[in-house]
C-alpha cells in the first residue's frame, strides 16, 4: 500500500504531498567511478513513470511466507523471523 499513496502523490491527487528520498547502493564498476554514478544519478532524476511501469512485473506469492523471488528470500526471512 506505500506505493499506492507515492503513486497518488507523483499524480498530485494527495492532499499532503511528502518530499521522498531515494538511496540506490551501487554495484560492479559504478561503485568506484564517479563518471557513471553521476551518469545513474541523471538516469534515475530523469525516470518516468511510464519507464518505470513498463519494467515493472507482478509476481503471485501464494505463501507469504516462501516467495517465488529467490532475490526476496533472504529479505522475507529476515522480515518474518
Amino acid at each position: 500500500t506505500l506505493g499506492v499513496r507515492r503513486l497518488k502523490e507523483i499524480i498530485n491527487v494527495s492532499k499532503k504531498p511528502k518530499t521522498s528520498s531515494l538511496t540506490v547502493y551501487l554495484t560492479g564498476q559504478a561503485t568506484n567511478n564517479a563518471e557513471q554514478c553521476k551518469q545513474v544519478l541523471c538516469r534515475l532524476e530523469h525516470c518516468t513513470l511510464r519507464k518505470v511501469t513498463a519494467n515493472t512485473t507482478i509476481y503471485y506469492d501464494p505463501d507469504p511466507q516462501e516467495t517465488v523471488i529467490s532475490e526476496d528470500q533472504e529479505w522475507v526471512n529476515t522480515y518474518y523471523e
